[in-house]
């Protein structure tokens, strides 16, 4: 009986220590953002192109922060440059880099975003 209860403790140690691995960070590769799709039901419109926004956030490990996330505003500014009324299928990119000290501890981390969003012009009242 006891070799039975040992021999199932060992088995339940074992199993239970490949629950708990390390994760592993892929710097190089960008994180999923968020997409949001037409839902555009009362107006037609016509695709004028597809803009591209760049920003960037550094986050310091004393607290300081400087830059900014992509708002809608300058998803905005930049389908203006198209004379469009609006932006559909937004669809934004980011890719973190951590900068450690040389004892290991990580002093900066930089946040690399990058959206994509078509242009649109509204046409006619759909009926």
């Amino acid at each position: 009986m006891k070799k039975l209860l040992c021999i199932a403790v060992l088995v339940i140690g074992i199993l239970s220590s490949c629950a708990f691995a390390l994760p592993t960070l892929n710097y190089g590769y960008p994180d999923t953002g968020t997409s949001n799709v037409a839902s555009i039901v009362v107006k037609d419109f016509t695709t004028l192109g597809i803009i591209v926004v760049k920003s960037s956030e550094v986050i310091h490990a004393n607290g300081n922060h400087t830059g900014s996330k992509i708002t809608y505003e300058m998803l905005m500014r930049e389908a203006q440059k198209l004379g469009a009324d609006d932006v559909i299928n937004i669809r934004t990119d980011i890719n973190r880099v951590v900068d450690f000290a040389a004892d290991g501890r990580p002093v900066r981390t930089t946040y690399n975003y990058t959206a994509t969003a078509l242009a649109i012009k509204y046409t006619t009242m759909l009926r």
